[in-house]
């Protein structure tokens, strides 16, 4: 048999023999001193994990146990693997589904769970993406979340991200391709307590003036940029994601999304004064559904369903509040019903700002605009193909 003729020819396949009688494929040269091999080190010695267990085929491991080159006590251990491998195999082979027998998919979102993805929350409590035969695992984000290399990574299939986030991961070979963007509005802005008198940009200067230094960043440079301010006489301050920090006046502004902090802000009992950037005609956009390029050519009824679904959520959000809001409770269980109420009339207004609005609908000026803030400001180096950072197919297809 082939393994025989390996062991016993002096080329062989690289198998080799211990002293207590069983092969093993090497993983680097031999060392000096036969002694030096350990005899128990399965996975080291046999496999190296992943690395060599391809080089085994399934008559190999046989023939191992045929000739006895394999001790007994790792009969077992062997078989197991076999098993895993077999298993693991048929698994990746397949697509998953669920008990209900539709097939599996998830999206993880851009921050915690907040009246600000209530389409998404309507989309899983209502049934609409069950209705189009997909189960949707909903994730939280979060500061320690990249929706986008979760999804680049393989290990969800659809994400939220804003446009600049998605211009710049295209501009490093990551292909990601924004299908939807479900705020029409950027709602990223900065707050400051009302009794501080700072009630436009002009007012920063002098002023300590929060930043992430992430999605914040650039629409503060356009602003300050385009009104002519001096950046060198702001007190720019980098600070979490707590907005802590602002209600213990250590800095004067701070970074929201006026439709979901700002408002749990309020709810809290404190006078904010909002300066949004979009009220300076700096517009970018934010909260845009996307997926890989692989995943678009290859199953593309999935991403329809998907889109299907999602946008069905958020039509009967904006047609049945009152309904969406027990939903939103339901998933943002840590915010106050009165606060989700709030964020999720103020959420409506972005995602349909006019009655002639296509929910998901993005176009070509939205995108130049977004891009544009990132060369102005130096973020990006030159431009990228918009061809290939979104696309509208499959909205088109759902508004046919």
């Amino acid at each position: 048999m082939a393994l025989r003729a390996a062991l016993n020819s002096s080329g062989g396949r690289g198998y080799q023999q211990r002293s207590d009688g069983s092969a093993f494929l090497p993983l680097k040269p031999p060392p000096a001193e036969p002694s030096s091999l350990r005899s128990d080190n399965f996975f080291g010695d046999y496999f190296s994990v992943w690395g060599d267990f391809t080089n085994y085929k399934m008559l190999d491991i046989i023939e191992l146990i045929e000739l006895n080159l394999v001790p007994m006590k790792k009969y077992i251990s062997l078989l197991i693997i076999l098993v895993i491998a077999i298993v693991g195999g048929v698994y990746f082979m397949s697509k998953p589904t669920t008990p209900s027998g539709q097939e599996a998919t998830s999206l993880r979102l851009k921050w915690f769970f907040n009246a600000g993805f209530t389409g998404d929350f309507v989309a899983k409590d209502k049934g609409f993406w069950n209705n189009e035969g997909i189960d949707v695992t909903i994730y939280e984000g979060g500061p320690n979340a990249s929706p986008i290399q979760l999804v680049a990574g393989g290990s969800e299939e659809f994400g939220l991200a804003t446009g600049d986030q998605i211009i710049l991961a295209r501009a490093k070979g990551i292909p990601v391709v924004a299908i939807a963007v479900i705020y029409q509005r950027n709602p990223l802005a900065f707050i400051s307590l009302q009794e501080s008198g700072i009630t436009r940009p002009q007012d920063f200067i002098g002023k300590k003036v929060g930043l992430t230094y992430t999605d914040d960043e650039p629409l503060y440079r356009s602003m300050i940029n385009k009104l002519g301010i001096d950046d060198k006489k702001i007190k720019e301050t980098k600070v979490g994601f707590d907005y802590a920090t602002f209600l213990n006046k250590e800095v004067d502004t701070y970074p929201v999304f006026e439709n979901t902090q700002a408002i749990e802000i309020q709810q809290k009992g404190f006078k904010i004064n909002i300066i949004n950037p979009s009220d300076y005609d700096i517009q970018s956009y934010s909260n845009l559904y996307f997926t890989t390029e692989e995943i678009i050519e290859n199953e593309p009824e999935k991403v329809e369903k998907f889109l299907r679904g999602v946008l069905n959520g958020w039509n009967y959000a904006i047609e049945n509040p009152d309904s969406a809001l027990e939903s939103v409770n339901r998933f943002a269980e840590n915010i106050n019903s009165n606060s989700n109420r709030a964020s999720l009339a103020e959420t409506l207004k972005l995602v349909k700002p006019t009655p002639d609005t296509q929910v998901g609908m993005m176009t070509r000026e939205g995108w130049q605009k977004t891009q544009e803030i990132l060369l102005e400001n130096k973020i990006l180096a030159e431009p990228v193909d918009l061809n290939g950072v979104y696309t509208n197919e499959f909205l088109d297809e759902i508004y046919r």
